[in-house]
């Protein structure tokens, strides 16, 4: 386990690592509170409806800030693996395919992964 140093040994509760998923909530959250605050004050509503509102509004795009963020981060983790997996099989496809003498040069050959890179 990693240990924390500062703020995170104190906080554990704390967003310590980046990942799509705090940004989008966060993102997510803070822009759905300046939405319902700015029509809150351009409808003429009084300012605790308002800002009960806005509060309630930035929750709820937090939580699907969230919600959306876990997601991304899957597929984005899956797909990382899958080009893990397709490396390393390619690279012990090369491995078997060199040829005993080593004086002889082979093409440099071009992966999938680096192709599309």
């Amino acid at each position: 386990m990693v240990e924390r140093k500062g703020l995170s040994r104190r906080f554990p509760f704390m967003m310590t690592h980046r990942s799509l998923t705090n940004t989008l909530a966060c993102i997510l959250g803070i822009s759905g509170f300046m939405v319902a605050l700015s029509a809150g004050f351009f409808s003429g509503n009084g300012l605790d409806s308002v800002l009960e509102r806005a509060l309630l509004s930035a929750l709820v795009c937090f939580l699907a800030g969230g919600g959306i963020g876990m997601l991304l981060d899957g597929v984005l983790e899956r797909h990382a693996q899958k080009l893990r997996i397709e490396q390393v099989s390619d690279d012990d496809q090369n491995q078997n395919d060199t040829p005993a003498d080593s004086s002889v040069s082979s093409p440099q050959v071009v992966s999938k992964s680096q192709a599309v890179a």
